[in-house]
């Protein structure tokens, strides 16, 4: 199984209130950090050869020029094996969006673009810090496909403070306007250390409750199943089979990736690890030969299982009841019966010959399912 590599560029013009996502606004750190980025690949080539996807992801991977994706993708195919055929993503927040940018990426054999809409409507786009306009969503569009690109995504966020099913439907019937290969639609969090979730605390606003928030989630399964979308994870819809993202797919099936740059995380033969969560000191680190790994652990057959579990009912695909008797020695028909039995009668889960399937309810509470088992 072939590695995907995950570059995370830690800049942003401004910080989004929800995002816990490391980043910074020192933008004048460019250069040190590219450089940076070339020395933890050289230091990472024993370990890892080659590469399939590349994800350059952030952060604000577009306020990043074309020359700077070039070097980037420049060092990674001089240090690695990139496939040919490597999947390459770029995200874009639309207020970035510039035509000869696009044209550039298209050229550098980048192939696939994901765009932070996140809204269609401006109180919402307010509500969340966000820096661009409804407008620039539907121009950045327009220009990417100009380039050239066919596969490219939008992110939505649902969930937010009031959000009602006809709110939802509006926001859904606005992306599919623009005709995406892929939707990314991910549920608004309070996550620790963030303002959203200091404002959260103070009452200033509240989220959906569970039964809200499960209607919403249904809501997206169905406009975007009839409208021909696969719903292949949770958080996931492909317009086709060839648009899912074969990058993300190897988070869930545990297959290696290497994660490059401040706070990034890698994983391989059971080990995870996780780089250091300040530019500084990741640029510094690299630049005394260091390598600048804040932490990592050895994953045990108990942590895998679980997580083997835990990613694969986030997925249509669900788990392969053989081959996870293979792994771990354990026959899930017969050590978990009753429950598995009281999972599909109560059609959170279906059982398909050797594979073990969410319904979509059940992927609503993939989590949960997966401690039971």
């Amino acid at each position: 199984m072939t590695a995907g590599l995950y570059i995370h560029i830690p800049f942003c013009r401004s910080k989004c209130p929800y995002c816990h996502f490391y980043s910074t606004t020192e933008t004048g750190w460019t250069a040190r950090f590219i450089d940076a980025l070339d020395r933890e690949m050289g230091a990472c080539r024993r370990r890892f050869r080659a590469f399939d996807t590349i994800y350059i992801g952030g952060g604000t991977p577009s306020l990043l020029t074309g020359a700077d994706i070039e070097s980037i993708l420049g060092a990674a195919r001089r240090h690695f094996l990139i496939a040919g055929d490597a999947e390459t993503t770029v995200e874009v927040n639309p207020a970035d969006a510039d035509g000869a940018w696009f044209s550039k990426l298209r050229a550098l054999g980048v192939n696939r673009i994901h765009l932070g809409a996140q809204s269609f409507s401006p109180a919402a786009l307010r509500f969340l810090g966000r820096r661009h306009t409804v407008l620039d969503v539907h121009e950045a569009a327009t220009l990417i496909r100009r380039a050239g690109f066919e596969n490219f995504g939008l992110d939505l966020i649902w969930g937010l403070p009031g959000q009602s099913l006809a709110d939802w439907r509006r926001e859904l019937d606005a992306a599919l306007s623009l005709e995406p290969a892929h939707l990314s639609v991910y549920r608004l969090s309070a996550e620790p250390g963030t303002p959203f979730r200091r404002r959260l605390r103070r009452g200033e606003f509240s989220l959906p409750g569970e039964a809200s928030s499960l209607e919403l989630f249904l809501t997206a399964d169905d406009s975007l199943g009839r409208a021909g979308f696969l719903h292949y994870e949770v958080s996931s819809y492909a317009r086709r089979p060839e648009f899912v993202s074969r990058h993300n797919s190897k988070y869930w099936r545990h297959i290696p990736y290497l994660g490059l740059g401040p706070s990034a995380h890698s994983f391989q033969d059971g080990q995870r690890w996780w780089n250091r969560r300040n530019l500084d000191e990741y640029v510094t680190a690299l630049e005394e030969g260091r390598l600048p790994v804040a932490g990592r652990e050895t994953l045990g057959r108990d942590e895998l299982r679980l997580e083997t579990l835990f990613l694969g009912l986030r997925t249509a695909a669900g788990v392969d009841l053989s081959s996870f008797h293979r792994r771990f020695g354990e026959d899930l028909r017969e050590t978990r019966k009753d429950i598995l039995d009281g999972l599909i009668a109560d059609a959170l889960l279906i059982l398909e010959g050797d594979r073990l399937k969410p319904t979509v309810r059940g992927m609503a509470t993939a989590d949960r399912i997966a401690t039971l088992l």
